[in-house]
């Protein structure tokens, strides 16, 4: 079973104050930011009962996308909070100041 939760991530993530798109992709302009990215990072069946799928293991990674440190990481709280919501845990986080944009980059996992 193909499971696809990125729609109703993105949904969630669109209602964050002040974020101008939240994409699939990598945002194709950076003028127009903070953005939001999402990513299905996997999708592993991890338990089988009776030859089928019985659990898997969802991971999605989260890029931010701003022009200001302060902003990404109070961004990143709020994508914190509404992934914990939707029952992820978060197991990696890091930064990186790009020439042109500053990212951020979370991954969390679920048990489906």
């Amino acid at each position: 079973m193909i499971h696809n939760e990125a729609p109703a991530i993105r949904e969630r993530l669109a209602a964050i104050e002040g974020v101008q798109a939240v994409t699939r992709g990598w945002p194709k302009r950076l003028d127009a930011l903070p953005v939001i990215a999402v990513h299905k990072a996997a999708d592993t069946p991890v338990c089988f009962r009776d030859d089928r799928e019985h659990i898997a293991e969802l991971e999605y990674l989260i890029r931010i996308f701003t022009n200001r440190a302060e902003e990404a990481d109070a961004i990143a709280v709020e994508v914190d909070a509404l992934m914990e919501d939707m029952g992820y845990v978060r197991t990696f986080s890091y930064d990186d100041d790009g020439e042109e944009a500053r990212m951020e980059a979370l991954r969390y996992r679920k048990y489906v």
